[in-house]
């Protein structure tokens, strides 16, 4: 009577934790086909390791042993710039975000003779950037910033002369006694008492 023997498969489990893998199988005593570098969105592969603080590296050329194996992929993330463009005289403002860090709103800017009307994701002011939840995606970011000119209306009344700022477009209905102002701010009536110059 003789034995027959037959060799057995042993995987290599691909531990990549930004994509699935499948695993590799090879004959033990086989070289196993080392994997193509595998590409996540925001991050640089570093290689494949023998354990998850990358100490070792995984040796693909080496013949399969008989057990099975993890091989654990190192990533650095890349860090991406966001460009604050204020439209208002003063230098744009880099920063530099990793690829997922949250994206906080940054101080409010001041132009002279206009209100700041929020920041937008190009150049046209077409699309408001909402900053309630917002990461940074893996790619440069660039904002900009957005203004409505402040509307003076002088009224002179018995050559007392009188000024209303606002944000908005208003117009003056009547100037009542008191120099009281009523004026239309996004289709409401307000009032307001200016001060005597």
């Amino acid at each position: 009577l003789f034995a027959g023997w037959t060799r057995n498969y042993y995987a290599i489990t691909l531990s990549a934790e930004r994509v699935m893998l499948p695993q590799i199988k090879t004959l033990f005593g086989e070289v196993p086909t080392a994997p193509a570098d595998p590409s996540a969105d925001g991050y640089v592969f570093h290689g494949w390791f023998t354990d998850i603080t990358f100490t070792t590296p995984f040796d693909f050329s080496q013949p399969t042993p008989a057990r099975n194996r993890t091989a654990y992929a190192k990533w650095t993330v890349i860090a991406y710039t966001l460009t604050l463009v204020y439209n208002n005289g003063v230098a744009n403002h880099t920063i530099s975000k990793d690829f997922g860090a949250s994206i906080t709103i940054p101080a409010q800017p001041t132009r002279a003779g206009y209100n700041f009307a929020g920041w937008y994701t190009s150049s046209a002011l077409t699309e408001r950037f909402e900053f309630t939840n917002a990461k940074m995606p893996a790619r440069n970011v660039t904002l900009y910033a957005s203004w409505t000119e402040k509307i003076e209306i002088a009224i002179t009344l018995d050559k007392q002369s009188i000024e209303i700022d606002s944000r908005g477009v208003y117009q003056v209905q009547s100037l009542l006694s008191g120099f009281t102002v009523y004026y239309l701010v996004d289709g409401e009536w307000q009032t307001e008492t200016p001060t005597k110059i």
